[in-house]
C-alpha cells in the first residue's frame, strides 16, 4: 500500500514540477499496481492537472494495464481538443479500442452500436491521414471487419491521394458487398474493374461473373443492360458470345436474344 501511494503521489508532484514529456514517461513506465487504487489516484491526478497530454499518457497507461473502458472514456474527452496532433493520437487509440470491442462483442445490437462508433471515428480520422499506406491498411482492416460501406469511404480518399483507382481494392469491395447480399452495390464496382483492367482474360472473367450474379438474382432488366453494353466488345470470343446468347435466351425473351445478336454483329468491322 505504501509503495503504491508513493508511486502515485510522486506522479501528482511530478505533474506540477516536470515537463510533460517526463511525466508521461513516468506514468507509462511505472510498475503495475493494484487496479482499484490506481484508478482513484490517476483520477485525482487528472483533477490536479487536467492537461490534455497528461490525459493521453494516463489513457495509454490504462490500456497497458488492461483497463480499456476507462481509457476509452478518457480518450473520448480528447476528441474535441483544439490541438490537432493530440486529437489525431486520441482518435488513433479510440479506433484501436473500438476494433477490439467490435471483435469481442457477441450481441448483435452491441456490435451495431460499436460499428456506428467506428464509422464516426474513421470519418474523423481521415482528416489527419495523408499517407497511402495508412489508408490502404485501414481499408483492408474494414474489409476484414465486414464493413464495405465504410471501406468504400476510405477507398475514395485513397484514390484521391493516389490519383487513380486500384483494381485490387475495387474487387475486394465488390466481393465484400456481394458477400453481404448487396449485389446491386457490387455491379458498378465490377464494371469499373472491367473498364480499368488491362488483361483481356480478367475483363472477360469479371464480365461473366457479373452476368451470373444478375442471372442468379433474376435481375433481368440489369442483365439485359449489361449484355447489350459488353457483349459486342467480347463478340470475337466465340465461347463468350455463345455464353451470352444462352443467357439471353434464359431470360425468357427470345426477341431480346435476337436483338442482342444483331447489335453484336453490327458492331463488328
Amino acid at each position: 500500500m505504501e509503495i503504491l501511494g508513493f508511486f502515485l503521489s510522486s506522479f501528482m508532484v511530478a505533474s506540477l514540477l516536470f515537463p510533460m514529456g517526463k511525466i508521461e514517461e513516468l506514468i507509462f513506465n511505472a510498475p503495475d499496481f493494484n487496479i482499484e487504487l490506481s484508478e482513484i489516484y490517476l483520477k485525482n491526478l487528472i483533477e490536479v492537472n487536467p492537461n490534455t497530454r497528461l490525459k493521453l499518457a494516463i489513457a495509454q497507461r490504462y490500456i497497458k494495464t488492461g483497463n480499456i473502458e476507462i481509457a476509452y472514456n478518457i480518450l473520448g474527452s480528447l476528441r474535441d481538443v483544439k490541438d490537432l496532433d493530440m486529437k489525431r493520437e486520441a482518435l488513433g487509440m479510440v479506433y484501436e479500442i473500438l476494433k477490439w470491442k467490435y471483435l469481442w462483442a457477441r450481441d448483435k445490437h452491441q456490435k451495431d452500436y460499436i460499428k456506428r462508433q467506428i464509422e464516426r471515428c474513421v470519418r474523423e480520422r481521415l482528416v489527419f491521414i495523408k499517407k497511402e499506406g495508412s489508408l490502404e491498411s485501414m481499408f483492408y482492416e474494414l474489409i476484414s471487419l465486414d464493413m464495405p460501406n465504410l471501406a468504400m469511404f476510405v477507398a475514395k480518399r485513397y484514390f484521391l491521394i493516389k490519383g487513380k483507382k486500384d483494381v485490387k481494392m475495387l474487387e475486394k469491395l465488390a466481393d465484400a458487398f456481394l458477400w453481404q447480399g448487396e449485389y446491386k452495390k457490387s455491379i458498378p464496382l465490377y464494371e469499373e474493374i472491367i473498364s480499368l483492367e488491362k488483361k483481356a482474360t480478367k475483363k472477360k472473367r469479371t464480365f461473366k461473373k457479373v452476368v451470373k450474379i444478375l442471372m442468379w438474382n433474376k435481375d433481368y432488366k440489369e442483365l439485359k443492360r449489361i449484355l447489350l453494353k459488353y457483349m459486342p466488345r467480347f463478340f470475337e470470343d466465340e465461347d463468350l458470345a455463345l455464353f451470352c446468347l444462352q443467357i439471353a435466351l434464359s431470360t425468357g425473351d427470345p426477341y431480346f436474344a435476337r436483338n442482342l445478336l444483331l447489335k453484336a454483329l453490327k458492331s463488328q468491322p
